[in-house]
């Protein structure tokens, strides 16, 4: 009889031990889930050609800065066309017209991200943490890297057009 409650009292033991340890599994794998399941729903939900084209304008008012900043410099001094004073103040206008640019991208990229509700009712709160945390980081990363493809545009079109011309220019001589 001894020995029979002596195996009791140990077995009970060891199944105290793991289920506390089981514990944090359970919350892992929880917390897995929930990472998974939000990074899947931003990518969803994430609609591109918006920000891409933010991106495109974007960059399109950086060009106007420079195009302004070389108009302002090129006449600052003798109120003739001066090319050092145009590409000093076409540098102006372009790093005015990024640093802008650059801190609305930032600026927005987290504007009002939240995770549609319906999706988090019935979970655990620490669910719903790790859920809402994960889904704006996978958001802003969706929005940051689409507003770069849509800034890219221009630049690309513009090489491209510079080598186009420069072909076809050597071509004729």
């Amino acid at each position: 009889m001894k020995i029979n409650s002596i195996f009791r009292s140990q077995f009970l033991a060891l199944l105290m031990v793991v289920l506390i340890c089981s514990h944090p599994s359970v919350v892992l794998a929880q917390q897995n889930s929930a990472e998974a399941q939000a990074k899947l729903d931003a990518e969803a939900d994430f609609n591109k050609w918006p920000w891409r084209i933010f991106g495109f304008s974007g960059c399109l008012g950086v060009g106007f800065t420079t195009a302004v900043g070389a108009a302002i410099g090129s006449t600052a001094d003798t109120g003739f066309l001066e090319f050092d004073n145009m590409i000093r103040g076409g540098c102006c206008g372009f790093i005015g017209g990024s640093a802008v640019l650059g801190g609305l991208i930032l600026n927005y990229a987290s504007y009002k991200i939240t995770p549609p509700a319906e999706r988090l009712i019935g979970k655990s709160p620490e669910y719903v943490d790790v859920y809402t945390d994960v889904y704006k980081a996978k958001t802003r990363q969706l929005r940051i890297k689409s507003t770069a493809a849509g800034a890219a545009v221009l630049p690309v079109i513009g090489i491209v057009g510079a080598g186009l011309s420069m072909v076809i220019e050597g071509s004729s001589d």
